[in-house]
């Protein structure tokens, strides 16, 4: 998410002028999960897709700070 001051739900802005941006690999996405799912845990469940996916034995870094 890149705006700040977000509702962490729904990923609705605080100002109604805004736009609440969700961006994965450089790309817009829409807002991953359902509107009940906070923020914090969207992203965890993010991470760890990206753990239980990774199938070519390579490590790489991820850092998912809260």
């Amino acid at each position: 998410m890149l705006n700040g001051r977000a509702n962490h739900f729904k990923g609705c802005p605080e100002l109604p002028v805004e736009r609440v941006a969700f961006v994965e690999n450089g790309k817009m996405v829409t807002r991953p999960g359902n509107d009940r799912l906070y923020s914090n845990d969207m992203y965890t469940d993010k991470m760890l897709g990206y753990l239980k996916n990774s199938t070519d034995g390579k490590p790489f870094f991820a850092y998912l700070a809260f």
